[in-house]
């Protein structure tokens, strides 16, 4: 179940109770923090955000396609249009205007309720994940968040038997890991007093990026700590958030995880303000 598997979590949504975000949307989408890290905080963040245990670090090849459900419209499509910013932000592709969703946004009235039924009624949407997604799709709590990944050739083409490595370096891999889609459930309880721009940004970093909040309480300053009840959510992505962002999309995708991270960290601790989001 790749692409197909959408269309079967579209039609369970559709009687999902709609929740109500605080209408806040930004005209320009700012961040905090403007001074650069430098690279050993800058490293530790991203090794504290990202999994370093995947061999590569996930991203999407394919234009991003957002689309959000369990809200009015008007605020859907305000959350969705905040997506497409930050990944525009990024320089992430983005999906024409009727393109097929693969970045999916649910607010559900009870989001454990929620993926019990759809692990009841549409089992097979999970087949393909591997662990550490079917752990943040299953784990109890008002957020559940997943991305099905899968292996590309150099080039970012699907992998078939008659792949060849052609160009990559030695100090790479003759493939990249894509993030084919990705999908965040969050409960109605932990949205209401949060922005639109709150909402969306967090949901940036979930999916384009593969974030996890930093465990054990680390205090990191960072959108992901948005739905932590012993911390102070920023506004918005931050600067390391949007430095992050912007990093993972710029490194070579045939290197590997670790390296990967380093570049992504001497990125974020160049000279400058971190990149700017467009209106």
């Amino acid at each position: 179940m790749r692409h197909a598997a959408l269309p079967l979590l579209l039609a369970a949504l559709l009687t999902a109770p709609a929740a109500w975000a605080q209408d806040k949307p930004d005209g320009a989408i700012t961040v905090t923090g403007k001074q650069q890290p430098p690279v050993k905080q800058a490293e530790r963040f991203v090794r504290q955000v990202v999994a370093m245990d995947t061999g590569q670090l996930a991203r999407f090849i394919e234009p991003v396609c957002p689309l959000v459900l369990g809200v009015p419209a008007s605020k859907a499509e305000a959350i969705a249009d905040r997506l497409r910013r930050d990944a525009e932000g990024a320089k992430v592709r983005l999906g024409a205007e009727k393109c097929e969703p693969n970045l999916v946004v649910v607010i559900a009235a009870d989001a454990d309720g929620f993926i019990a039924m759809m692990r009841k009624r549409h089992s097979t949407f999970f087949d393909d994940l591997q662990d550490v997604d079917l752990r943040d799709a299953f784990r109890a709590g008002p957020v559940h968040a997943w991305r099905l990944i899968e292996e590309r050739d150099e080039d970012g083409a699907p992998k078939t038997a008659l792949s060849d490595s052609h160009s990559s370096s030695v100090f790479g891999q003759p493939t990249q890991t894509a993030t084919v889609n990705a999908v965040v459930v969050l409960d109605k309880k932990v949205v209401l007093d949060k922005t639109i721009a709150q909402i969306a940004d967090y949901v940036a970093m979930r999916t384009l990026a593969g974030a996890h909040p930093p465990e054990n309480g680390n205090a990191v300053d960072t959108i992901l700590t948005l739905f932590d009840p012993d911390a102070t959510a920023p506004k918005e992505l931050t600067s390391m958030d949007a430095r992050l962002l912007a990093g993972l999309y710029a490194i070579d995708g045939t290197g590997y995880a670790t390296g990967q991270a380093h570049q992504i960290a001497r990125d974020m601790a160049k000279p400058g303000e971190a990149p700017k989001l467009p209106n």
